[in-house]
Order: structure tokens, then C-alpha cells, then sequence
């Protein structure tokens, strides 16, 4: 075991008080991945576009598809985020909005709010809403009860699945 001397003369360890540092350096870093997947999620939803008079009416949608999806897969960079936490939903309720839920291993629960509508013949979802406030609008394929976000920019690939819980 390593020891030096402070003016003090008493003998201190090097690890003194590194483990709160740490417990506050891993709260940091869960913060920060949970902030890091939110974001990415909604600066996914930023990236796309779509135009609003394509879509069909949300009542024509809301009916078959509303419900909650459950993310079965998130990766950033090819690396799995989806590990870190208890639960990652989107809920489609039946008057046009949705709900992300994103419940870290530890810690509370965060959650964001907008609207969706859905094409029937191109079979497209579009999310729409805003964060800090930026509008977003996110089209992802639509098929056989679930649907991928998928953002690409410079040094940032992320993708999640959704599939809808029975």
C-alpha cells in the first residue's frame, strides 16, 4: 500500500476520499446516458420530416394502433443503451399524442410528450413534437405492430425498435 505525507505529517491513503467522487462520477455518467438517450431520441425525431396534409386523420389511425410499445432494441454508435435501463416505452394513445417513458436502471423515470398521425397507404408513423424548445418530426416505417427510429448524423448512428405489447 502506497503512502504519503501532507503538512500535517500524518499518513494519508491516495484512495481517501475517491470513493464518493466515484459514486458522484457513476450518477454522473447514469445522468448523462439517460440525458444522451433521450436526446438522441428526440434529435431522431428532429431529423425527419414529413408533410402534415398526407396524413390521414388521427381517428382513422387511433383505432388500430394505439397502445403501448415497448423498445426492444436501442444501440448509439453499435453500442447497446438499452441495457442500462428497466423499461424504455412509447404509449399511442387514442387522441393523437404519445408518450416516452424511459425508466433508468436507477433513478427516476423521465418522459416526453407530442403527437402522432399515420399514412394507411405508405404504412408511415410520424411523431411530432418539441424539446428545448426546437419542433421535431420523426417518419419511421410502420409494420406488423412495430416500427424503428433511425438517426444518422456526423458521429452519431442511433436506432431503437418498438414492438407493441400484447
Amino acid at each position: 500500500m502506497y503512502h504519503y505525507t501532507v503538512n500535517s505529517g500524518k499518513k494519508q491513503s491516495k484512495n481517501a476520499g475517491h470513493g464518493i467522487l466515484r459514486v458522484l462520477l457513476a450518477a454522473g455518467a447514469a445522468a448523462g446516458l439517460l440525458a444522451l438517450l433521450l436526446l438522441a431520441f428526440f434529435s431522431l425525431l428532429a431529423a425527419g420530416g414529413c408533410a402534415a396534409e398526407k396524413l390521414t386523420p388521427l381517428r382513422t389511425f387511433a383505432g388500430v394502433h394505439t397502445g403501448v410499445y415497448a423498445c426492444e432494441s436501442a444501440a448509439l454508435n453499435g453500442e447497446d443503451v438499452l441495457r442500462q435501463y428497466r423499461s424504455v416505452t412509447v404509449e399511442l394513445r387514442e387522441d393523437g399524442t404519445f408518450l416516452l417513458r424511459a425508466a433508468p436502471a436507477k433513478g427516476e423515470a423521465r418522459q416526453a410528450e407530442g403527437e402522432y398521425g399515420f399514412d394507411e397507404e405508405s404504412g408511415i408513423l410520424e411523431l411530432r413534437g418539441s424539446l428545448y424548445g426546437r419542433r421535431f418530426a420523426k417518419r419511421c416505417v410502420y409494420e406488423d405492430g412495430a416500427f424503428t427510429l433511425l438517426h444518422t448524423s456526423p458521429g452519431l448512428r442511433f436506432a431503437a425498435k418498438f414492438r407493441m405489447l400484447p
